[in-house]
């Protein structure tokens, strides 16, 4: 059996306002902090001994509220940022549709199989670094959507600072919100 958890960022005005943000580094509003804080009794007793995050500002910020209460140590990975959407960075969903049916060259938007080998791979290589701990992985939308869709076989999409078990049996993972 193999596992280890995820949780996207709380909410900012961006998510809120319905765009797409990307590399661009925002803060969480009030109802992200209030998301991270809400986490906190889902996240104390399954036994976590390490975090693992983007260095996004958003993913900092939310770690920092529920691990005043976990305290944990935490280390920064890079390939855990969000996709980067380019030119689309800050537009409205409304405006630009699907983004997967927006032309990724034109726009230089990162495709979700570049996301999903750059996530991917922290996560397989923090099993063989921290065989023995229980990793939590703080990260964004775009990041849930490709590690569930490499691990599930579904490109499915999560709420913000909502902490998730992916957990692997005979050889099939599932992954289920706590």
């Amino acid at each position: 059996m193999s596992e280890f958890y995820f949780i996207r960022h709380g909410e900012t005005d961006w998510n809120r306002q319905g765009r797409w943000q990307g590399t661009t580094d925002t803060d969480l509003n009030e109802t992200g902090r209030a998301q991270a804080a809400a986490a906190i009794p889902k996240l104390s007793g399954i036994g976590l001994t390490r975090i693992i995050t983007s260095p996004m500002k958003r993913c900092i910020q939310t770690l920092e509220i529920f691990n005043k209460e976990l305290g944990l140590p935490v280390s920064e990975h890079e390939n855990l940022r969000e996709r980067c959407f380019g030119k689309l960075n800050g537009k409205h969903r409304d405006e630009i549709g699907d983004i997967e049916e927006q032309d990724h060259e034109l726009h230089g938007i990162e495709y979700l199989s570049a996301v999903k080998q750059r996530a991917t791979a922290v996560i397989e290589a923090a099993f063989i670094q921290y065989p023995d701990d229980k990793i939590l992985f703080v990260s964004h939308g775009g990041v849930f959507r490709a590690v569930h869709t490499h691990f599930c076989g579904e490109n499915v999409s999560t709420g913000n600072a909502i902490p998730y078990r992916f957990l692997q049996e005979n050889g099939v993972w599932q992954a289920l919100p706590l």
